[in-house]
């Protein structure tokens, strides 16, 4: 089911054949994962890397999210880079009026 899935995915998103898809348990799990990946992305851009060097002692990131994230967001955010090595950046946004 999941490989089906997975090339469904694969195909709607118009992403190449040999990219990776991976299911997880939930929001929590689904934040987590992805800011694992943005992390290590982010420092690897700024030549840190976090399987040789870990994480402590890592530039700081900046996490951009709305008012009305996802509390999974800051749990995720928790166990993925160290709160000391966060610039979190929260905007305003306004609900659209269809659902006021």
């Amino acid at each position: 089911m999941e490989d089906i899935v997975s090339s469904w995915l694969l195909e709607i998103l118009r992403l190449p054949a040999r990219a990776s898809v991976g299911f997880v348990t939930g929001a929590h799990m689904a934040n987590f994962t992805c800011l694992a990946a943005a992390r290590h992305e982010v420092l690897r851009r700024v030549g840190w890397n976090v399987e040789q060097h870990g994480r402590q002692g890592a530039p700081r990131v900046t996490l951009v999210a709305g008012d009305h994230a996802h509390v999974s967001v800051i749990g995720a955010l928790a166990l993925a880079v160290p709160v000391a090595a966060v610039n979190w950046e929260r905007y305003h946004t306004r609900a659209p009026r269809s659902l006021l």
